[in-house]
């Protein structure tokens, strides 16, 4: 499955690849893709363990490419507004 995922991804050509998978995958598909030329995106955590995270950076060295590891808190009223904003297409008001 994880093959499957980069050949698409380098069969797409694509710049940016946000990493969603269980965490156990996370350091073969972020090097890989990171060798491809593609920038990634890690939700946390970032790896299953130190040395996966080890290898992960020295890719992003390696290749120059960007790599960030983020959280994605659904309860955020922050993100709760730019999800319902999003959703309904409404424009930014001042709330306060």
């Amino acid at each position: 499955m994880l093959d499957e995922i980069i050949r698409y991804a380098r069969r797409l050509d694509v710049d940016l690849v946000s990493i969603c998978t269980p965490p156990y995958t996370h350091e073969t598909l972020a090097t890989e893709l990171l060798e491809t030329g593609t920038h990634v995106i890690v939700e946390k955590p970032m790896a299953s363990s130190l040395e996966e995270c080890d290898r992960m950076i020295e890719a992003q060295r390696r290749t120059g490419k960007w790599m960030s590891v983020v959280v994605h808190d659904k309860k955020a009223s922050l993100d709760n507004f730019t999800t319902q904003t999003i959703m309904t297409g409404s424009s930014y008001t001042d709330r306060s």
